[in-house]
Protein backbone atom coordinates (compact mmCIF):
# COMPACT_ATOMS: atom_id res chain seq x y z
CA UNK A 1 0.00 0.00 0.00
CA UNK A 2 2.11 2.62 1.29
CA UNK A 3 6.21 2.15 0.51
CA UNK A 4 7.15 4.43 3.72
CA UNK A 5 5.50 6.48 6.58
CA UNK A 6 6.28 9.62 4.79
CA UNK A 7 3.65 9.36 1.92
CA UNK A 8 1.29 8.27 4.14
CA UNK A 9 1.58 10.88 6.70
CA UNK A 10 1.77 13.41 3.76
CA UNK A 11 -1.92 11.65 2.59
CA UNK A 12 -3.28 12.32 6.21
CA UNK A 13 -1.92 15.78 6.51
CA UNK A 14 -4.18 16.34 2.90
CA UNK A 15 -7.17 15.01 4.31
CA UNK A 16 -7.10 16.33 7.24
CA UNK A 17 -6.58 19.81 5.68
CA UNK A 18 -9.31 19.07 3.11
CA UNK A 19 -11.55 18.12 5.93
CA UNK A 20 -10.84 21.44 8.47
CA UNK A 21 -11.81 23.17 4.96
CA UNK A 22 -15.00 21.45 4.19
CA UNK A 23 -15.92 22.19 8.33
CA UNK A 24 -15.05 26.11 7.92
CA UNK A 25 -17.50 25.83 4.27
CA UNK A 26 -19.61 23.08 3.34
CA UNK A 27 -20.82 25.08 0.38
CA UNK A 28 -17.44 24.69 -1.29
CA UNK A 29 -17.58 21.19 -0.84
CA UNK A 30 -18.59 20.05 -4.64
CA UNK A 31 -19.93 16.40 -3.35
CA UNK A 32 -21.64 18.55 -0.72
CA UNK A 33 -25.37 18.71 -1.30
CA UNK A 34 -25.31 22.51 0.24
CA UNK A 35 -23.35 23.19 -2.94
CA UNK A 36 -25.85 25.17 -5.07
CA UNK A 37 -22.89 25.76 -7.82
CA UNK A 38 -22.75 21.98 -8.52
CA UNK A 39 -26.66 21.61 -8.51
CA UNK A 40 -26.64 24.46 -11.25
CA UNK A 41 -24.14 23.70 -13.31
CA UNK A 42 -25.81 19.77 -13.97
CA UNK A 43 -26.71 20.21 -17.77
CA UNK A 44 -28.02 17.28 -20.22
CA UNK A 45 -25.15 17.17 -22.69
CA UNK A 46 -26.56 14.44 -24.70
CA UNK A 47 -29.37 12.07 -24.71
CA UNK A 48 -30.91 8.85 -26.55
CA UNK A 49 -34.30 7.25 -26.29
CA UNK A 50 -34.59 3.91 -28.18
CA UNK A 51 -38.63 3.11 -28.31
CA UNK A 52 -39.66 -0.26 -27.29
CA UNK A 53 -42.72 -1.82 -28.29
CA UNK A 54 -43.00 -5.33 -26.98
CA UNK A 55 -46.15 -4.42 -24.52
CA UNK A 56 -46.33 -3.54 -21.27
CA UNK A 57 -45.84 -0.10 -19.10
CA UNK A 58 -42.39 0.00 -20.77
CA UNK A 59 -42.13 2.00 -23.75
CA UNK A 60 -38.58 3.17 -24.40
CA UNK A 61 -35.27 2.58 -23.18
CA UNK A 62 -32.97 6.09 -22.69
CA UNK A 63 -29.35 7.25 -21.89
CA UNK A 64 -28.65 10.95 -20.90
CA UNK A 65 -24.80 12.54 -20.56
CA UNK A 66 -24.25 15.15 -17.68
CA UNK A 67 -21.96 17.51 -18.90
CA UNK A 68 -20.36 15.59 -21.36
CA UNK A 69 -18.81 13.42 -18.23
CA UNK A 70 -21.59 11.00 -16.86
CA UNK A 71 -23.29 8.81 -18.98
CA UNK A 72 -26.14 7.16 -16.50
CA UNK A 73 -27.95 4.23 -19.38
CA UNK A 74 -30.85 1.80 -18.30
CA UNK A 75 -33.27 4.69 -18.17
CA UNK A 76 -37.05 3.55 -18.55
CA UNK A 77 -39.48 5.55 -20.07
CA UNK A 78 -42.81 3.98 -18.38
CA UNK A 79 -46.67 4.81 -18.65
CA UNK A 80 -48.04 5.02 -14.96
CA UNK A 81 -51.60 5.38 -14.01
CA UNK A 82 -50.56 9.17 -13.90
CA UNK A 83 -48.76 9.36 -17.49
CA UNK A 84 -45.56 8.80 -18.62
CA UNK A 85 -42.82 9.03 -16.08
CA UNK A 86 -38.75 8.34 -15.87
CA UNK A 87 -37.51 5.18 -14.08
CA UNK A 88 -33.96 4.75 -13.04
CA UNK A 89 -31.34 1.96 -13.33
CA UNK A 90 -32.14 -0.36 -10.65
CA UNK A 91 -31.30 -3.65 -9.33
CA UNK A 92 -33.12 -6.70 -7.90
CA UNK A 93 -32.25 -7.84 -4.22
CA UNK A 94 -33.26 -11.13 -3.57
CA UNK A 95 -32.70 -10.64 0.17
CA UNK A 96 -35.12 -7.56 0.35
CA UNK A 97 -37.29 -8.24 -3.07
CA UNK A 98 -37.17 -5.19 -3.78
CA UNK A 99 -35.69 -3.15 -6.60
CA UNK A 100 -32.66 -0.78 -5.52
CA UNK A 101 -31.63 2.13 -7.43
CA UNK A 102 -28.09 2.13 -8.99
CA UNK A 103 -27.71 5.79 -10.19
CA UNK A 104 -30.49 8.50 -9.12
CA UNK A 105 -30.80 12.29 -8.98
CA UNK A 106 -30.34 13.67 -5.36
CA UNK A 107 -32.02 17.08 -6.40
CA UNK A 108 -35.40 17.48 -7.21
CA UNK A 109 -34.04 19.68 -10.51
CA UNK A 110 -31.69 17.59 -12.03
CA UNK A 111 -34.45 14.98 -11.78
CA UNK A 112 -36.82 17.26 -13.77
CA UNK A 113 -33.99 18.07 -16.10
CA UNK A 114 -33.38 14.10 -17.38
CA UNK A 115 -37.46 13.44 -17.08
CA UNK A 116 -38.24 16.23 -19.54
CA UNK A 117 -35.34 15.83 -21.57
CA UNK A 118 -36.34 12.19 -22.36
CA UNK A 119 -40.12 12.19 -22.43
CA UNK A 120 -39.62 15.08 -24.83
CA UNK A 121 -37.19 12.97 -26.96
CA UNK A 122 -39.77 10.45 -26.81
CA UNK A 123 -43.12 12.19 -27.44
CA UNK A 124 -41.11 13.86 -30.26
CA UNK A 125 -38.62 11.49 -32.30
CA UNK A 126 -36.55 13.15 -34.53
CA UNK A 127 -36.15 10.90 -38.43
CA UNK A 128 -32.73 11.43 -39.42
CA UNK A 129 -32.32 11.56 -43.12
CA UNK A 130 -30.14 9.17 -44.87
CA UNK A 131 -27.85 11.15 -47.50
CA UNK A 132 -28.62 11.01 -50.79
CA UNK A 133 -24.95 9.75 -51.52
CA UNK A 134 -25.72 6.72 -49.02
CA UNK A 135 -28.74 5.62 -50.57
CA UNK A 136 -28.20 2.91 -53.56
Amino acid sequence: MYKDNEYLMDDLCIQADFLQLMEKDPGNNPLSPHNKEAEMSSQVTDSKVFPYNEGGPTKAFGSVTLNGDFVIRNLRVVEGRNGLFVSFPSKWKESTKKNHDIAFPITASLRALITQELLTKYENPVVEEVPEEQVA
